[in-house]
């Protein structure tokens, strides 16, 4: 939605709740509201918009998944400008655009919405190649990320990496340090 701009972050479970029975109501401006609430929640509504979007309730169902799809691709209500102009031009262009889209969101530091973008990719060779393109300064900008405590964004980008076995020991490495291997 495009009038949504403020993240909101003060919702408690159970205005979450009443905003899900607010999207199926027979009033179109309650759900409009409702649909426009839970977009500037942004992703603590996620885990109930997928229950939603796989309900038996089809208004609920259909606007939960448009909520979905832009989350899918990183644009919530904070996200900037440029940012959404680059995630649509990787969303709607040719190999080359993406690639482009991919670098500059990458050289900007928005390694979660480049982790979510190439995940959004269903053809692996694809894939793999727009992680081929981005992850020539992966080394670099995880020790940048590491350094600032920036855990889950060095998480995302191993995460990529992975697909070679180099990658693949280095995420097993980062769990390890972490802890979180077993």
């Amino acid at each position: 939605p495009a009038d949504a701009t403020a993240k909101d972050d003060s919702t408690t479970p159970g205005e979450l709740a009443q905003l899900f029975k607010e999207l199926s109501d027979d009033d179109f401006s309650t759900r409009e509201n409702a649909t426009i609430k839970l977009w500037r929640i942004g992703d603590k509504a996620e885990p109930l918009l997928r229950q939603a979007s796989e309900g038996d309730d089809i208004e609920l169902r259909t606007r939960a998944a448009r909520l979905l799809e832009v989350f899918k691709y990183g644009i919530y209500p904070d996200t900037p400008a440029d940012v959404v102009a680059l995630i649509n031009q990787f969303r709607h262009g040719d190999l080359n655009s993406q690639t482009n889209a991919l670098q500059q969101l990458y050289s900007r530091g928005e390694v979660n919405i480049v982790s979510k973008l190439i995940r959004s990719v269903d053809d692996q060779q694809v894939r793999s190649r727009l992680v081929k393109a981005v992850v020539n300064s992966l080394d670099e900008q995880i020790v940048k990320l590491f350094a600032k405590g920036n855990f889950d964004d060095v998480e995302s980008l191993l995460v990529l990496a992975a697909i070679s076995e180099e990658g693949l020991r280095d995420l097993a490495a980062f769990h390890l340090h972490r802890g979180s291997l077993d």
